[in-house]
């Protein structure tokens, strides 16, 4: 069965390593990345990337500016932001940056299940 190719996008360590441990479970090939310019390299050097879990709050390059620039070259990647602010005007900001879709965190297993399910991943 073939792998469906994610990226998480998150400058703290303890959070990849949380979402990679989660994601283990499903028929992945994760990529990580730490800031924004990093996540749009990698997605440059990676076409078969599926879907972005894409932090907001990053140094070097923001999650929406990366993601902005992530959909006008890819339009048909699913980006889903994450975020600890959990306002309705952030998830707007997002939606409208490109998001498709918006977790806040701490993320549940619930939550990131819904998203994995609701864009046939994994």
């Amino acid at each position: 069965m073939k792998k469906d190719f994610i990226l998480i996008v998150d400058d703290e360590a303890l959070n990849l390593f949380f979402l990679r441990e989660i994601l283990s479970d499903y028929n992945l090939h994760i990529l990580e990345a730490t800031n924004g310019r990093e996540a749009v390299d990698l997605c440059d050097e990676n076409p078969e990337i599926k879907l972005v879990l894409m932090y907001i709050k990053m140094p070097v390059m923001d999650g929406l500016e990366a993601t902005k620039i992530i959909k006008s070259k890819f339009p048909e990647k699913i980006v889903v932001a994450q975020t600890a602010y959990a306002f309705a005007y952030d998830e707007n900001i997002a939606i409208e940056a490109g998001c498709d879709d918006y977790l806040f965190k701490p993320l549940s297993l619930t939550s990131l299940n819904e998203v994995l399910k609701k864009f046939q991943i994994g």
